[in-house]
């Protein structure tokens, strides 16, 4: 009778190990998924302020811009400079949590980047125009207006449902399922 009470506590302890560890395995992935979105919404919003300073020394005439410097604002250059690299970025960014969460999720973030890189692709042939180049300045602001709208509402909703996915309870991971990844 003790070699088999013996073999039925072992059994049980091998047991709460295990679920022990795959409950630690399912937090971490949790934490990653976390992180990775958390790392996206962070640089989709730095680059729109990038954006905006980039937009701001566009619409200051030379005087108001060479003002601006003086806040950090820099040249249009370095604005555009810090623009394209934060479009560089936020594709890092999207890549890393495409290998983080459903497909549905990840095409849900590749929205937002498209959104944005119509924005920036609107604001090199306003600035030409801004510059004196060939363009009507003003139809090409209302442009670079519109699709910045739109990107801000495709990032406000990608983060609103980010906030209801990552707020459900995962009890359902203690038996192996990630609810997100389930057809």
């Amino acid at each position: 009778m003790g070699y088999l009470a013996g073999r039925l506590q072992a059994k049980a302890t091998v047991d709460g190990v295990k679920l022990q560890l795959a409950g630690q395995r399912n937090e971490a992935i949790w934490q990653a998924k976390v992180d990775a979105y958390a790392a996206v919404v962070a640089e989709f919003n730095q680059t729109r302020m990038l954006i905006a300073q980039f937009v701001a020394l566009l619409d200051a005439g030379r005087g108001a811009a060479r003002h601006l410097r003086e806040f950090g604002y820099g040249t249009r250059e370095e604005a555009a400079g810090a623009l394209t690299e934060g479009v560089k970025a936020c594709v890092f960014q999207e890549n890393v949590l495409r290998l983080r969460v459903s497909a549905s999720e990840a095409d849900a973030v590749t929205d937002v980047r498209i959104a944005l890189s119509k924005v920036v692709d609107a604001s090199w042939p306003w600035a030409v125009a801004r510059a004196g180049g060939p363009g009507n300045a003003a139809a090409l602001k209302r442009e670079v207006d519109q699709r910045m709208d739109d990107f801000r509402n495709l990032l406000d909703a990608f983060v609103a449902d980010a906030q209801i996915r990552l707020s459900h309870p995962r009890s359902e991971w203690l038996y192996g399922e990630d609810p997100d990844r389930s057809g």
